[in-house]
């Protein structure tokens, strides 16, 4: 557990550097959606979104495999790498924003302001970037495939389209969507944090228009547990349980006791 939570903490840290670039040169939603980012398991890369400069388009990624950020042109070549090992965060983000102005036509010193939220201080967040075990970023890279696909069948099952994307704020991979005008439901695979203290999914139900979800009642998960504090109401499936039938019988239950299976 202490693997997949360190891994989860390090990419955490890395894909600001996306965020900035997608704050930089990506017009401004009123929700935030333009800063956010995307698990690509194919390629094994986090995505940032799509720059316009003139008549091409630019997208700056993190590649997994080879542990360092890439940016795109809309040909999806590589024309410009930036490894990771060895550096800094805030040296990373100089260089890059440096190549983007000289060689792209991009005012990259809009990567170097500060972004609008904080993430937490990790014990390496101010030392060089040291390589990441193989082993557990092919465990990351399952457990968010996995939070991809159980997205998508979920907007699957309510017949909406929407976006699959990782905040980058929380670095939770999830939906929310608005089935109808009395209930939004999130759900999402979350980092550990002071609720859960490992990786999880999660389902909640949120009243719309002056309705009111009364957690009462609940159903046993089988697998999961529901949580029902002052902060946050829902279902949790923590790391240790999770398997593709199990995600699926937890969704099941939680949209049975909201009226919606």
């Amino acid at each position: 557990m202490t693997t997949y939570n360190d891994i989860d903490q390090q990419i955490h840290h890395a894909v600001q550097i996306l965020a900035k670039f997608n704050r930089a040169f990506v017009p401004e939603t009123p929700a935030d959606e333009y800063t956010n980012l995307g698990f690509d398991p194919i390629g094994e890369r986090v995505w940032g979104r799509w720059a316009q400069s003139g008549e091409r388009r630019y997208c700056l990624t993190l590649s997994l495999r080879e542990q360092e950020f890439q940016l795109l042109d809309d040909g999806y070549h590589i024309i410009g790498r930036w490894r990771l090992e060895g550096q800094r965060q805030a040296a990373l983000e100089e260089s890059i924003a440096r190549q983007l102005t000289e060689h792209f036509g991009l005012h990259g010193q809009g990567i170097l302001r500060p972004l609008h939220y904080q993430i937490p201080t990790y014990p390496f967040s101010s030392v060089p970037f040291s390589a990441w075990d193989a082993v557990a970023l092919s465990v990351w890279m399952k457990y968010r495939a996995l939070a991809n696909h159980a997205g998508q069948e979920l907007l699957a099952y309510f017949q909406l389209e929407g976006e699959v994307r990782i905040w980058p704020h929380h670095f939770d991979t999830g939906v929310y969507f608005e089935p109808d005008n009395l209930i939004g439901i999130g759900f999402g695979f979350a980092m550990a944090d002071q609720m859960v203290p490992e990786a999880y999914f999660y389902l909640s139900f949120y009243g719309l228009n002056g309705h009111q979800v009364a957690y009462k009642q609940l159903p046993d998960l089988k697998k999961g547990v529901w949580k029902t504090g002052p902060d946050w109401k829902g279902a949790i499936l923590p790391y240790h349980q999770i398997e593709a039938p199990q995600v699926r019988q937890f969704l099941r239950t939680a949209l049975k006791w909201a009226g919606y299976f």
